[in-house]
């Protein structure tokens, strides 16, 4: 067997599988990265080119250090997307500072902040989002979950189970206020598993003295141990996420937990959201998410907007030093390890002596250029050598006739296919050129005529008359 034809077997093999592998279905990665430069479901590459095009103020992912951001001059609005920080305490401090001067801080939570939950009271249930759940639901084989936004410009929308990451506990602090609820039938079945744990016999009133004891807001130390005693069933088999629940089913008379919150601190706010899931590529090509997702990040929109990784703050905690420095640039970092202290001056002194002994002068031959041909005049010589073979005298005054309307439309705002205004046409042009008005509107028509044909020819000499008429108007507009 040839080796050509040994190379024309392989090169089909290899485009075969090439095309096989583009028509394969792609397989996505439904992990939660949140990556800014991430293409997946739930990364966010598409998220922050959309917010960069449409927050009218600007918006940056944030790439740099911490503690450059918080230098960043002016009032300045923060978007912290799946954020579990639960460490440095001085980072917190320096953004609660941030928001108390005038700023505005979004946090999109995975979880629980640890410091948002000393500070503000501000708790999230458990993690209950599930790609399995999410896909019954986009089969529709699940009831989709509901959406309310109560602030400014109310809206109500529906999106598909399995894609909130958790609600708020009650109980946060009294500045915050609700923003948008949820409502949804596993809230329902969580609250029926709850009846069915506690028995069908137990009384709703005695649920409700508990609810009020766990959450411990309304009475005192020695209530809660006398209902303790009284209610010890109930408070074995009550977990707080339930007594949530069964709060919000109490006080408020229907089904419904908060996942958004925005509250007033100092001179500036904190908007708390539980859905990290909406502001990712998924989030901002679905409409029904883009409505509630417009609605949160409208909250930032009176400042720049900066969007904060979570991997950045755990890179400030990684390398911040007992004098509050909160970040060592890669030159500090070097100049602090001896090995790689002298490792950059040895460099940089093989730089410096590279630049000294290539820096002489050399001669090199300095080619003689032949200066370059201008090759119009061919070009001309050759269309007119085509157009003369052919001897189409018809299609060259078709095109002769083209170039004048266009010349006559930029010069004077004029359409010469306009047969409704050929009078007036004609006359501008006459009075322009200097010549018999009725000379020029027979012109017009006869060349509108003659574009118009579809067979026939004209002679040269019928050609020539039309362009040195042609050319006398147009050399005096």
């Amino acid at each position: 067997m040839s080796k050509n034809l040994l190379a024309m077997i392989a090169l089909v093999i290899v485009v075969g599988a090439v095309y096989l592998w583009m028509q394969a279905n792609r397989s996505f990665n439904w992990a939660a990265r949140y990556a800014h430069d991430g293409d997946e479901p739930f990364d966010c590459e598409i998220f922050d080119s959309i917010a960069s095009a449409t927050m009218p103020k600007g918006y940056t992912f944030w790439q740099e250090s911490f503690d450059s951001l918080m230098h960043v001059p002016g009032k300045k609005s923060l978007l912290i997307i799946n954020n579990t920080w639960a460490g440095d305490s001085t980072a917190f401090l320096r953004l609660d500072s941030c928001v108390r001067a005038g700023c505005k801080v979004l946090w999109v939570l995975e979880n629980n902040a640890m410091w948002l939950g000393e500070k503000y009271s501000l708790n999230a249930s458990y993690d209950y989002a599930d790609v399995d759940t999410l896909a019954k639901s986009l089969k529709g084989q699940l009831p989709l979950d509901t959406l309310e936004w109560v602030g400014s410009n109310p809206v109500t929308t529906t999106i598909n189970q399995g894609l909130f990451s958790s609600w708020f506990r009650w109980g946060y602090d009294r500045r915050f206020k609700v923003t948008a609820w949820v409502s949804s039938s596993s809230l329902w079945e969580k609250l029926d598993q709850s009846r069915n744990l506690l028995g069908e016999d137990t009384d709703i009133a005695a649920i409700g003295e508990v609810v009020d004891a766990m959450e411990n807001d309304t009475i005192g130390a020695e209530e809660y141990e006398e209902k303790r005693d009284k209610y010890g069933d109930i408070f074995d088999n009550l977990s707080y996420d339930n007594a949530d629940l069964w709060k919000s089913y109490l006080h408020t008379g229907q089904l419904r937990m908060p996942i958004a919150l925005a509250g007033k601190v100092g001179k500036g706010w904190y908007y708390v959201s539980s859905t990290p899931r909406f502001f990712t590529n998924y989030g901002a090509l679905d409409p029904r998410i883009s409505k509630f997702l417009n609605r949160q990040l409208a909250q930032l929109a009176d400042y720049p907007t900066y969007r904060i990784d979570k991997k950045l703050l755990e890179s400030e905690r990684q390398y911040s030093s007992n004098n509050n420095d909160f970040t060592m640039s890669p030159l500090s970092y070097m100049l602090s390890r001896p090995p790689l202290r002298w490792a950059l001056f040895t460099l940089l002194a093989a730089v410096i002596l590279f630049m000294l002994f290539t820096a002489r002068r050399r001669q090199r031959v300095i080619p003689v250029l032949p200066p370059l041909t201008n090759r119009n005049l061919e070009f001309v010589r050759l269309l007119g050598t085509i157009y003369f073979r052919r001897h189409d005298n018809l299609d060259l005054l078709r095109k002769k006739y083209t170039y004048f309307k266009d010349d006559v439309r930029r010069r004077l705002m004029m359409d010469l296919d306009d047969e409704k205004n050929e009078r007036q046409n004609a006359r501008i042009l006459a009075q322009r050129a200097s010549l018999d008005e009725e000379e020029v509107a027979e012109l017009l028509s006869s060349l509108r005529g003659l574009a118009k044909l579809n067979d026939g020819d004209i002679s040269a000499i019928t050609l020539k008359d039309y362009i040195n008429r042609i050319e006398n108007i147009s050399k005096h507009l």
